[in-house]
Parts: structure tokens; sequence; C-alpha cells
């Protein structure tokens, strides 16, 4: 509005060409405001949109943080700063989420899909080639991948392989270090499931070993 006041002193103009572009302004400015009032909050009003957590709510049900042991005892309120932090991955059948010898700073919660930890012993290998890889594990709906990636930023000791269309949710450190700095509680939380998981792997790996 203010803009367009000013904009209609060129009306008092002598200039013909002046007077032209102050009338178009206004008009302009004028036109952008009652846009913006009216035909974008009714616009609005009709449009529903879709989250992550709504995508997140059609796949795992009305309580997603019971779906993924990553979000166990979390708010609803945490579980949405977390979704924040993270961005949602899709694969298909035989895509490659990361091999074995790269280097990152992302680990994944499985969402929906499923998906092969192998020991390649060529990273070059391709999935449908017939090369010398042994099956490590298999990661499941809700399970984790890659964690030691994101607190290590080390190497990644195995190849994984999606085994059916996958949805991911990709975390990697710089996010966790926004969500510790902006939601202190929610990242303490995050990394108490976090440990969780890693020591109930260990110990699964553990009695496998000895049996």
């Amino acid at each position: 509005m203010t803009i367009g006041l000013g904009f209609s002193v060129l009306l008092f103009s002598s200039f013909v060409p002046t007077i032209i572009f102050g009338f178009l302004m206004v008009v302009t400015v004028t036109s952008a405001l009652v846009g913006d009032l009216f035909i974008l909050a009714a616009i609005l009003l009709k449009i529903q949109l879709v989250t992550l957590w709504d995508l997140l709510r059609l796949k795992l049900g009305k309580a997603p943080q019971k779906g993924i042991p990553l979000f166990n005892g979390l708010s609803r309120a945490q579980v949405h700063y977390l979704l924040m932090a993270g961005s949602l991955r899709k694969y298909n059948s035989g895509d490659i989420l990361f091999r074995k010898g790269e280097v990152s700073d992302s680990m994944y919660a499985v969402i929906s899909g499923m998906l092969d930890v192998v020991d390649a012993l060529r990273i070059t290998d391709e999935y449908n080639n017939h090369g010398t890889r042994r099956l490590i594990t298999t990661i499941k709906k809700g399970d984790v991948v890659g964690e030691m990636g994101m607190i290590r930023r080390c190497q990644r000791s195995a190849t994984v392989i999606a085994t059916a269309p996958t949805e991911l949710l990709e975390i990697n450190d710089k996010m966790i270090k926004r969500l510790h700095w902006l939601y202190t509680p929610t990242a303490q939380n995050f990394f108490f499931n976090l440990m969780t998981i890693m020591c109930n792997r260990l110990e699964k790996t553990t009695k496998c070993s000895n049996s």
C-alpha cells in the first residue's frame, strides 16, 4: 500500500510518460495487494498442503513414531522436528544406496521397502552381475542403516542395495547439529534411540556369532 501511494505521486507530473508509468505501477501494486489479501487466501482455504508427516502417517498409521524405533518415546512435535531435519529418498529395486569404501555423513531410516547389506569384495560390482559378495543382513521397515558413517564419517563397511521399491528418511551430520542447536531435547532423545538400536544390533550379532 505504501509503495502504491509512493508511485501515485507520479500522477501529478507534467510529463506524460511519467504519468503513464505511475498509473501502471499503482494498478500493478493494487492488483498484487488484492490478490494476496483475497484470491490467495481463498485458494489456500481450498488446498490442503501435504507434509512429510502426512506421508508417514499414510505409510505407518496414525502414530508414525511407533512404527520406527528411531522415533520411540518422541512426542508428535519432536518427530516433526526430526522430519524437518531430514529428507525423504526413494529407491527402486536394484538401486545401490551406497558402496563399500565410500565416505559419507548420512544415515537412513527405512520407511518402507527392503535392502540387502552385502560385503562386495569389488566395489565396482553391479547388483545384477555375478560378483563376489556375501549377504550380511537384510534391512526392513523401521530399521536404520549407515549410522556409523554419520557418527564417525568413516568409510562404509559394506554395500547396501535396495531389493524392493524403498523409501528412506535421510539424516546427515549437519542436520543433526542444527537440530541439536535448535531443539536440544529432541536431539538428545534421537541419539538415545540410536544408541539403543546399535546396542540391540550388537547384542544380536554377538548371539549369532556364539551360536
